[in-house]
């Protein structure tokens, strides 16, 4: 894996899930995918999603106003 990781969670059964800016056909995408570990060596699966660059700026202010009101210690749930 060459792009940098923006994020990562480690999951049950040594499943990661990475956040990545990746190429693809000469385009840059937002990668969000799982990702194990096959002889020692990262492997990207076929579970994940990706999205243009110009829908971070949309998908950032939704997660923000869903932390908002969403957040521990914030507002509570019905």
């Amino acid at each position: 894996m060459n792009a940098p990781v923006l994020f990562e969670h480690a999951k049950r059964g040594g499943v990661t899930v990475k956040v990545t800016i990746a190429d693809y056909n000469g385009n840059r995408f937002l990668d969000i995918r799982e990702w194990v570990s096959r002889d020692g060596q990262p492997l990207a699966t076929r579970k994940g999603a990706t999205m243009p660059l110009d829908g971070i700026a949309g998908l950032h202010a939704s997660l923000g106003a869903y932390l908002a009101a969403n957040a521990p210690g914030g507002p509570s749930r019905p």
